[in-house]
């Protein structure tokens, strides 16, 4: 940690425009029973700067009154049902088939965006990327799982940013999100792991990964989307159980370097246990002390890029809980299921 610190401190964090050409973008947004976070996100994208673009809604069998939300706003749009197989990646190879333009962006449906996200988005298509990591940031309600989801989601965010950065890509988020349309459709897009609820992201940028394509990180705060943490604990626990369900498919090194943090919290915390058994106090403070230390260090670092407000009493329990959260996770993806809106995984 004390590693990634210093590297983001290294991360650029703004983008000087030098190219005025809007190239045309065509943005996905899928959606399943979001009517609550709708009219936020149409407000956000009225104020966008951006012209040469179309929106496309895909209604993913939502159940509540999303469409109709979309249908009454009077922003010029693209509404379509999804005509593929149900989930998140048939709603996008939906909107994708619908698109009229080869730089494709994909939005989740309960954010907000920067105004100037698309010029951000615009810059990099123009040096001839070929998929595009954009920031995501995190907000919280009022207790503690949700303020424990936000600093880890923000964390992992940072984590990908800095490897793409580096070259190293692997991580990526969908909330926002970009590629080239042609490269996605000639390796086959979502083929070999519509299996899975999620992954639209991550096994989309290894497919990428192995063509050889170009991937780069957005490292500006005018390229962030503004997003919510699970509020309670069972969706953080099935999020976490959705997340970990892919790591089967991910490419052999990143597996090892997943089991291996596992192995280490686990260890740890059966140290920490013997350690109390045998009254041997010191070296667990003195552990538990430098991971609290060097956390906390790592959430002020990122707290200004990522415009997130950090209650640090939350902080500091959170650093602590991490090492209950994660094995506990670990063994829910192992034995667990979790369903995600609606859909069992």
């Amino acid at each position: 940690m004390a590693i990634q610190i210093f590297r983001f401190k290294k991360f650029p964090k703004k983008t000087s425009y030098k190219i005025t050409k809007e190239l045309p973008l065509s943005i996905i947004l899928p959606f399943k029973n979001e009517a609550s976070h709708l009219p936020n996100l149409l407000k956000s994208l009225e104020e966008l700067n951006y012209a040469n673009h179309e929106f496309i809604f895909v209604d993913d069998s939502s159940t509540d009154k999303g469409s109709d939300i979309i249908n009454k706003h009077n922003s010029p749009k693209i509404l379509i049902s999804n005509e593929n197989e149900p989930g998140k990646k048939g709603a996008l190879e939906t909107g994708i088939r619908h698109a009229k333009n080869n730089y494709i962006i994909t939005w989740d449906s309960d954010i907000t965006v920067h105004s100037e996200i698309l010029t951000e988005f615009n810059q990099y298509f123009q040096q001839n990327e070929d998929m595009i990591l954009g920031p995501v940031s995190f907000s919280a309600k009022n207790n503690f799982i949700a303020n424990y989801g936000m600093l880890e989601n923000t964390s992992l965010v940072a984590f990908g940013l800095m490897d793409a950065k580096a070259n190293k890509p692997n991580m990526a988020n969908g909330a926002n999100f970009g590629f080239k349309r042609d490269l996605f459709l000639s390796l086959g897009g979502y083929s070999s792991n519509k299996a899975h609820a999620g992954g639209d992201d991550e096994f989309l940028m290894h497919l990428f990964m192995k063509a050889g394509a170009k991937i780069a990180a957005l490292s500006s705060t005018n390229a962030m989307v503004y997003s919510q943490s699970m509020p309670n604990w069972k969706q953080f626990i099935h999020q976490r159980i959705r997340w970990g369900k892919k790591v089967n498919e991910y490419p052999n090194n990143l597996i090892k370097k997943y089991l291996t943090s596992q192995l280490l919290f686990i260890a740890y915390l059966t140290l920490s246990v013997l350690a109390i058994c045998n009254q041997h106090y010191l070296p667990l403070a003195l552990v538990l002390g430098a991971k609290i230390t060097i956390d906390l260090t790592w959430f002020i670092a990122i707290k200004a890029f990522f415009q997130i407000k950090i209650d640090y009493a939350y902080a500091l329990l959170s650093s602590v809980f991490q090492i209950l959260i994660i094995p506990l996770v670990f063994v829910h993806v192992l034995i667990g299921k979790a369903e995600w809106k609606g859909r069992d995984i």
